[in-house]
């Protein structure tokens, strides 16, 4: 038995001395497999990492998205906050305009009516300082008459200004298109009965709102389309101004009115 052992042991150990390529061909294939695994394993990390950074970009994409929504609510908002401010801001304008269009009504009538109440009391004065001889029918003299006649000129002049104001407060402070048709129920006034006054006698030089002007305690609403020499030899015109007041010119010849009369227009905003 133990001589058949031997044997055997002994053919198997020839046979690997025999053969001893056989292990070396099996380790050789082993170290071809390496290469491959490694290829494997590096392909997985990739595509992990590819899987990070798409969710990575997909998790921005949603935080960007949201942002953008948030920025074109944020956008509308601000719209809508600027068209109430502009609403306000013209309500606030309209306001300011409305102001001051009641201040000039105000200040004109009030300084038509203190005008005309001592215009009357001049004249009253006058009428009471007149001679017995006028009474008893002689000429009354004639500074008294031209200063009647001014006055009451005046008075028309105010009562005209009063008129045109007044339409204006009516139509959202805008003039009339025609003066004349307006204003024609003052040829019928008294000072108008008695000294042959009219409406038509003047030129109306505004158009459009009255209380855009922006100085309108000088600049000419109507002024007479003629000038009239005084007794003092100098030429006097009467002026309307856009405030209410009235204003009686006095130059020395009928041509001298143009370059005051340039001074009193009123003056356009340049595009």
């Amino acid at each position: 038995m133990k001589s058949a052992t031997s044997n055997c042991s002994n053919r198997v150990f020839i046979d690997n001395i025999a053969n001893p390529d056989v292990p070396l061909n099996m380790n050789a294939g082993k170290l071809r497999m390496w290469p491959v695994a490694m290829l494997l394993v590096a392909a997985v990390i990739i595509i992990f990492l590819q899987q990070q950074q798409t969710t990575r970009l997909a998790a921005e994409n949603d935080k960007l998205r949201v942002g953008t929504e948030e920025a074109l609510k944020l956008r509308q908002e601000n719209g809508r906050l600027a068209a109430e401010l502009s609403a306000v801001q013209k309500r606030a304008e309209a306001q300011v305009q409305e102001l001051a269009r009641l201040r000039g009504k105000a200040t004109a009538s009030s300084q038509t009516e203190q005008q005309n109440l001592k215009l009357k009391t001049e004249l009253e004065r006058l009428a009471q300082q007149q001679p017995a001889s006028v009474a008893g029918g002689e000429a009354e003299p004639v500074e008294v008459r031209e200063k009647k006649h001014l006055m009451a000129k005046m008075s028309f002049g105010k009562n005209l200004a009063l008129s045109l104001i007044t339409f204006a407060d009516a139509h959202d402070g805008k003039l009339p298109e025609d003066a004349l048709s307006a204003t024609a129920s003052l040829d019928s006034s008294p000072d108008s009965a008695q000294f042959g006054f009219k409406t038509d006698d003047y030129d109306f030089l505004l158009k459009g709102l009255l209380y855009a002007v922006k100085e309108p305690g000088s600049t000419i609403l109507a002024k007479e389309k003629k000038s009239v020499q005084l007794m003092d030899g100098r030429f006097g015109r009467t002026y309307i101004f856009a405030d209410g007041h009235v204003e009686l010119v006095r130059r020395n010849a009928p041509g001298e009115f143009a370059a005051w009369e340039q001074e009193h227009m009123e003056q356009k905003e340049q595009p």
